[in-house]
């Protein structure tokens, strides 16, 4: 359909699934369309550093220092970092166990997350 030049309208809340199968993006919230682009030039736009994931039982002070965002989901703690090391290095400076640390690349998740500030809800 593509190389016939059809468009094809896609909603779905399954970000992996447009990942794959977009070649543009429309971010909505609440009816209106916060971002749109391609998913690598949004995710290079409002996402090119890293995901670390914590166990929720980080305390909020602890993260008081650091200049990026973070978030509370079910039972994790998901920091946002455009500095990876910068971000390390305040989490020890403030004691936390590093234990169980995961870090990844973000995704149109993390995108959708970092824009809205809340999760997508299916």
């Amino acid at each position: 359909m593509k190389a016939a030049g059809k468009t094809i309208v896609l909603t779905t809340h399954y970000m992996d699934e447009a990942q794959i199968l977009c070649d543009r993006l429309a971010i909505m919230d609440r009816g209106k369309i916060i971002a749109i682009g391609t998913p690598q030039d949004l995710l290079d736009q409002h996402c090119r550093g890293a995901t670390i994931i914590l166990p929720g039982s980080v305390s909020d002070e602890a993260l008081a220092d650091l200049s990026c965002k973070w978030f509370r989901i079910e039972d994790r703690l998901e920091i946002q970092t455009d500095s990876i090391n910068e971000c390390i290095q305040i989490l020890i400076g403030q004691g936390v166990d590093l234990t169980g640390m995961t870090v990844r690349s973000q995704t149109l998740e993390d995108l959708f997350l970092k824009l809205t500030g809340k999760e997508i809800r299916s």
